[in-house]
């Protein structure tokens, strides 16, 4: 199976053929070790893309956090 059908299988209630496997972070000296250059993604939240398939993961991590406006009426 591809990623995004072991991910539907899995939330339709079905059985894919391995159980899927998601990270949300991996530390950037781990990342740099295992692409052996440095990652472009260091102090972000997402994921270098070439991790994706070095370590085979079934999902994409996407940083969804909206802008901080609270800043500019209490600074």
């Amino acid at each position: 199976m591809k990623p995004r059908e072991r991910i539907l299988a899995t939330l339709n209630g079905q059985i894919p053929d391995r159980v899927p496997w998601l990270e949300m972070v991996i530390d950037p000296a781990v990342a740099e070790k295992l692409l052996g250059r440095p990652s472009e993604f260091r102090g972000r939240l997402n994921i270098d893309p070439a991790l994706l398939d070095i370590l085979a993961l079934d999902n994409i991590a996407v940083n969804l956090k909206p802008p901080d406006v609270t800043e500019k009426y209490y600074a």
